[in-house]
């Protein structure tokens, strides 16, 4: 019957995807730009190309007012731009456009010395860079095809 096809194949599906579902393997890179570096790479047995770009919750000091204040209301930070991107590049399907088929954000954090534990603690960090008006940097990670 077709319940039970979808049983098979919904009990297949999970054997395929249980524990390695997301696991990227980067295999080289593809180029670099102003913003960020584009992999090669393989993901659910695709090849695919990982686009990674590096950004800022501050505006770039091009969009700040004088004296360092916050810009307008109307100013886009760069932060905006990459939720943007990662929004539409999920969300278009067309033969003439790259699929996404996954992507990913990651706040940064500065690296410690060698031989040092680093441990962040994400939510406290970024929202003690925020509430103090400070910039917290994130990477933006696009899985293509």
């Amino acid at each position: 019957t077709v319940t039970e096809m979808k049983q098979v194949v919904s009990a297949a599906a999970e054997v395929l995807n249980a524990g390695h579902a997301d696991k990227l393997t980067i295999t080289g890179v593809l180029g670099r730009g102003t913003y960020g570096v584009v992999y090669s790479g393989t993901w659910r047995g695709l090849d695919v190309a990982l686009k990674t770009v590096i950004f800022s919750s501050q505006p770039p000091s091009s969009l700040q007012s004088a004296g360092g204040a916050p810009p307008p209301s109307s100013a886009t930070t760069a932060y905006e731009v990459a939720v943007n991107e990662a929004a539409v590049a999920t969300s278009l399907t067309h033969r003439n456009v790259v699929a996404t088929y996954r992507y990913d954000f990651k706040v940064m954090a500065a690296r410690q010395e060698e031989g040092a534990l680093l441990e962040v603690d994400v939510d406290s960090a970024l929202a003690n860079a925020i509430g103090n008006g400070g910039a917290v940097d994130f990477k933006l990670y696009l899985v293509q095809e």
